[in-house]
């Protein structure tokens, strides 16, 4: 075990050295489509029981052109697609009375099977800003002008 590290330079590091990645146009299948909503947001989906699907930013998209509009969730960090569901009249919207923070939501999957989920504020400083009925009306607009 008689270690002796071997004393040798390395050249110092230049910003040549560094390795040069090209810049990369990520397309999201969001740009034909103008943003209404947008909010920080926890999603649950109830399976037998109420289990967390993602945390990130929540939108309410509308096409430019067909002016369909959907609901998207991308996770934090990742930017996965956690939710992506037409509003339409499929779409049925609940705004608990007793729960100012939580919005439910039923619709059809692409199974063809229906799902509930919940919406939950993630931000207690966004509640003072927008209110969750304002969401509900904001889904309620879109589901209404997709129709």
């Amino acid at each position: 075990n008689d270690f002796t590290p071997l004393d040798v330079e390395l050249p110092a590091a230049t910003a040549d050295d560094a390795p040069r990645f090209a810049p990369v146009e990520t397309q999201t299948g969001e740009e034909s489509e103008r943003t209404l909503f947008t909010i920080r947001a926890k999603m649950l989906q109830l399976d037998t029981d109420w289990k967390e699907r993602g945390r990130g930013i929540l939108k309410i998209n509308q096409h430019k052109r067909t002016l369909k509009c959907r609901l998207l969730l991308r996770t934090e960090v990742v930017h996965s697609l956690a939710l992506n569901i037409n509003l339409d009249s499929s779409c049925s919207l609940i705004q608990p009375e007793d729960h100012d923070t939580s919005l439910r939501l039923s619709c059809f999957t692409s199974a063809e099977k229906p799902t509930s989920y919940c919406i939950r504020y993630l931000d207690p400083a966004t509640k003072s800003v927008c209110s969750y009925r304002s969401l509900y009306d904001k889904l309620q607009l879109a589901k209404d002008e997709t129709q």
